[in-house]
């Protein structure tokens, strides 16, 4: 008897390290992927005001156009850019979301989970496919009305 308890001890000690184990590996991949989120929108920000900086020099040395033409420009590129934030934070949502979801069914083979990530990733790139090109159409648009 004393060495069945034993057993099962030991037995629930190394089930308990290797769930926390599990736990902490869970929880450093989302910190890392949290961090790794982080870091590309303060590089989009940075590059985003690099380009808004030489869209303004370009204007400000552009006769041809009007201060209001300028600034509707500028409105534009400014809209299309708060746009792609939004986009782009609804799409990392999704996929955390989703990603939780897959990862904590067990009723899903590792095959199933394979073709629905392969699935969710196609629906992803269609749906930011058609989103830049509406948003590069709407640009095009744009610049067509200031030129005469």
């Amino acid at each position: 008897m004393k060495k069945i308890t034993i057993a099962l001890a030991a037995l629930f000690f190394v089930s308990s390290v290797c769930l926390a184990q599990d736990l902490d590996k869970k929880s450093t991949i989302k910190e890392f992927r949290d961090t790794q989120h982080k870091e590309n929108a303060e590089l989009r920000q940075k590059e985003h005001e690099e380009n808004m900086a030489f869209l303004r020099a370009r204007l400000g040395g552009n006769p041809k156009l009007t201060p209001a033409e300028k600034d509707e420009l500028i409105n534009c590129f400014e809209n299309q850019y708060k746009e792609k934030i939004s986009f782009r934070e609804k799409q990392h949502s999704a996929n955390v979301a989703f990603f939780e979801k897959i990862a904590n069914d067990p009723s899903l083979t590792m095959e199933q989970k394979k073709e629905a990530i392969k699935e969710h990733i196609a629906a992803q790139r269609q749906a930011a496919k058609a989103f830049y090109e509406r948003q590069r159409a709407e640009k095009k648009t744009e610049m067509q009305k200031m030129r005469p």
